[in-house]
């Protein structure tokens, strides 16, 4: 008996010992499972999340591929947004109450059939659209626009924007492809965006209140420099600049859109007249008069005192045209290629009274009253041409002047006792002519950049381009 009870309570222990193994084992593979899960779960919150940064980034990289085509569109078709068609129709724009927009103006750009989200292609599901805001109210001339992106990939979208300002011709106060070897000199002083595509000749002192680009790699200085040449760049000085090629953003195309505005209803066009020149009177009253001369010199009347007001500002004249006067309105007046736009006396804007004040200090160009506004656009040159007497004195010009194809020059640069040429608006030329002489000749140069141009150039004027200011992403 005591023999059988031992062998019993041994099997009985190693039967709770087995019994207690398996259920340590069942434990182990319950936590081995359960930690297995835990990392399978991870494994897919790292996937997720992994895909969720994935499609954050693809987000902004479908707005930013956006901008771009937008930016493509404005440099491909240089004019403003409210000319420009997509796939052959003019885009649309109209107001909105969407707060985002300030109450301005917009045009989704239709990128895929009825402004619906454009994919961005390949094996991302990404997408984005793009909408153009009008900031200044000028969009059939000119103007500042912010473009919006707005990628979206996933759950994210992303708005990225940038403001593009349309660049004309009316933007710089100076604007030339050659210079000629024409030099600025002591007694100069311009204060506005001074490009050209040539180096810059410098003789003395000469003032350049704003920034000046150059596509050279250096200043060409008369005297070697400083200290016998000290030019003052008071906004800096950009050498290399790139090359903006006149012929490329000027052509006939252009003036053409000036002619078609000018045989539409409201526009001035006059025909040819066998070689022989219009000339063109403004008065201060808001008048202007229009008169041909025949092969020997007689002059007839064709237009007598019409309002500006009544016309849509496109003057096209087939023929060298002659022009002076005091200018009350907005006007555009051009001629074709190889034609010359000869300024025989002061052309100046009607407020104020005395177009001193617009030169003196103080002077505020964005008085409301001061909203006259003149482009002179020749095919050939631009010629300040005025009959003297031996009364010599300053002479005053404000308009825009445009010569791509040729130059603006004093007719009498190297003959009459040095006054001063008081410019407000811009010149652009092809080729530089001379006003003046370094030997003390003709004029020295007060031009002045007039800066409501830079949204609000005068009516038709010709658009170069658009500078494009660094993207913002928000947040």
């Amino acid at each position: 008996m005591m023999e059988t009870e031992g062998l019993s309570g041994r099997h009985f222990a190693r039967t709770r010992q087995q019994g207690f193994a398996l259920m340590l084992a069942m434990v182990v593979t319950v936590l081995i499972l359960a930690l297995g899960l835990a990392l399978l779960e991870a494994s897919k919150i790292d996937q997720v999340r992994s895909e969720r940064d994935l499609e954050a980034v693809q987000s902004v990289s479908a707005a930013e591929l956006g901008l771009a085509r937008a930016r493509a569109m404005a440099l491909s078709q240089k004019i403003a947004w409210a000319g420009m068609t997509y796939n052959g129709t003019y885009l649309n724009f109209d107001y909105t109450n969407d707060t985002a927009y300030n109450g301005h103006q917009i045009c989704p750009i239709p990128f895929s059939a009825g402004g619906a989200a454009t994919p961005v292609g390949g094996a991302s599901t990404a997408t984005y659209r793009v909408v153009v805001e009008d900031l200044t109210g000028s969009l059939i001339s000119s103007g500042t626009y912010r473009i919006h992106s707005y990628g979206t990939s996933g759950p994210f979208t992303r708005h990225v924007y940038v403001d593009a300002q349309t660049l004309t011709f009316g933007s710089f106060l100076w604007f030339s492809d050659n210079e000629n070897g024409v030099y600025f000199t002591t007694g100069d002083y311009l204060d506005g965006w001074l490009y050209t595509n040539d180096q810059i000749n410098i003789n003395g002192n000469p003032v350049f209140q704003q920034r000046v680009h150059s596509g050279a790699s250096s200043v060409n200085y008369r005297n070697g420099g400083p200290p016998n040449d000290n030019p003052q760049f008071n906004n800096g000085l950009v050498l290399n600049a790139p090359d903006i090629q006149m012929t490329t953003v000027f052509s006939g195309g252009q003036l053409n859109a000036i002619r078609t505005q000018s045989k539409a209803t409201g526009g001035i066009w006059l025909a040819s007249n066998g070689g022989n020149p219009y000339r063109v009177t403004f008065s201060s009253g808001g008048t202007f008069k229009i008169e041909k001369s025949d092969s020997k010199g007689k002059w007839t009347t064709v237009i007598n005192s019409q309002t500006i007001s009544s016309t849509n500002g496109a003057f096209y004249i087939e023929e060298d045209v002659q022009v002076k006067g005091v200018l009350n309105g907005k006007v555009t007046l051009a001629t074709p290629t190889g034609k010359d736009i000869t300024i025989t006396d002061n052309l100046y804007y009607a407020y104020p009274a005395s177009i001193a004040t617009v030169f003196q200090a103080g002077f505020n160009p964005n008085n409301t009253l001061f909203d006259d506004k003149l482009a002179l656009v020749a095919g050939g040159d631009i010629i300040i041409d005025k009959t003297w007497d031996n009364t010599w004195t300053d002479f005053y010009l404000t308009a825009v002047c445009v010569a791509p194809n040729g130059s603006i020059k004093n007719a009498s640069y190297t003959s009459t006792p040095s006054k001063n040429l008081h410019l407000w608006g811009g010149f652009t030329q092809g080729t530089r002519g001379a006003v003046g002489q370094i030997g003390g000749s003709g004029f020295l140069k007060d031009y002045h950049y007039d800066t409501r141009f830079l949204t609000s150039p005068p009516p038709f004027l010709p658009q170069i381009g658009y500078e494009f200011q660094s993207w913002s992403l928000d947040p």
